[in-house]
């Protein structure tokens, strides 16, 4: 509930995403019923990764930085975050969602830059 509010919100203010979707060959998510899945499997995600994958899906192919993420996951305040916290979601995330986590084809690293959302 929280996390469809802030959503609203976001989308308010003119925010990134215009859908509260996200649908390809392998992919759907809706963060309106927070219903995720891959490959027909539902996937079952925290609110902290529901967060993450929301914003990186909302920008394929953008890189967002991690201040952008910690700003965005964690609007009450950054400080109070662990500075790995970050890492940690994007790991679980890439567990849950890419078929070799080390070496993933879809939630990318960009070295000393931040995350994207690798659409093919």
């Amino acid at each position: 509930m929280v996390l469809r509010a802030r959503v609203r919100a976001l989308l308010r203010r003119g925010g990134e995403e215009k859908a509260a979707g996200y649908r390809d060959e392998r992919f759907r998510f809706s963060f309106d019923t927070m219903e995720f899945y891959k490959d027909g499997s539902a996937v079952e995600l925290s609110k902290t990764e529901q967060r993450i994958l929301y914003l990186l899906v909302s920008n394929p192919g953008r890189i967002l930085t991690r201040d952008r993420l910690m700003e965005w996951v964690w609007p009450e305040g950054t400080e109070y975050v662990e500075d790995n916290a970050l890492s940690v979601g994007i790991r679980r995330l890439r567990d849950k969602l890419e078929d070799v986590p080390s070496k993933p084809d879809f939630i990318k690293t960009v070295y000393g830059k931040g995350y994207l959302w690798e659409k093919f």
